[in-house]
């Protein structure tokens, strides 16, 4: 079972654990859940390093003949991608394979006369902040499928938009959120011992990284940019 907080019981951790009594003047409703949502998102980059996977999700991404860019907004509602993570192309008899990830000096590696087996169908990707270009161009419609990782959410005062804390780490959020009212206040002392609280369950998120021990040692895979006649692998 998901441990999900909201917006509100987070606000209200928070003042416990700064000692803060509920209501108190100073700390309006609109500024601590704004610490709320910040220290959410950093929570969301800390869970997003510990494991991609976590949050990885997929759309469509139909090519278009003579069309190598597409647009994260084109293909996300709001441009919501945080983090990309591929792009799975269909090859014959309905199989897919994953297009690269393409390295700058391969830029020019697919233009010009190539392979029947290689021209217009997408072998490579370059991945921009907010644009994915295909290389080589696709020559017609390809029903591929695009993997990432959306922004993390804001939690809304209705309580309709949830957090996902799994083993407690909404503690951290909540660690966070305090050092931030105390360092308001000026008590700096109290503020660096959450904030250590914080570094401590950070590193023991981290450490839950988990990696398949029966899979092969490495983690990604080389290719010789000779081979093929001077362009990448066939599929």
């Amino acid at each position: 079972m998901a441990r999900t907080a909201t917006l509100a019981s987070l606000q209200t951790q928070a003042l416990q654990r700064a000692d803060i009594p509920a209501g108190t003047t100073r700390y309006a409703t609109g500024e601590t859940a704004e610490y709320v949502n910040q220290s959410m998102a950093e929570l969301y980059g800390v869970l997003v390093q510990a494991d991609e996977d976590f949050y990885t999700v997929s759309v469509p991404l139909v090519t278009v003949g003579g069309q190598s860019d597409y647009t994260f907004a084109a293909l996300v509602t709001n441009n919501d991608v945080f983090k990309y993570r591929g792009l799975d192309v269909p090859v014959v008899g309905g199989f897919k394979r994953s297009a690269e990830r393409l390295e700058w000096s391969e830029r020019n590696d697919y233009t010009g006369p190539m392979p029947v087996f290689i021209a217009g169908r997408p072998l490579k990707v370059h991945v921009t902040k907010d644009t994915l270009t295909l290389y080589p161009t696709p020559t017609g419609g390809m029903a591929c499928t695009f993997w990432y990782v959306p922004n993390p959410p804001r939690l809304d005062v209705a309580g309709t938009i949830t957090f996902d804390g799994c083993s407690g780490w909404e503690e951290y959020i909540v660690l966070d959120v305090a050092a931030k009212m105390l360092v308001k206040d000026a008590l700096l002392e109290e503020a660096g011992m959450l904030l250590q609280q914080k570094e401590t369950l950070k590193q023991g998120i981290l450490a839950t990284r988990q990696r398949d021990i029966s899979g092969p040692r490495h983690i990604s895979r080389k290719r010789n940019r000779a081979s093929l006649l001077g362009y990448m692998r066939g599929w």
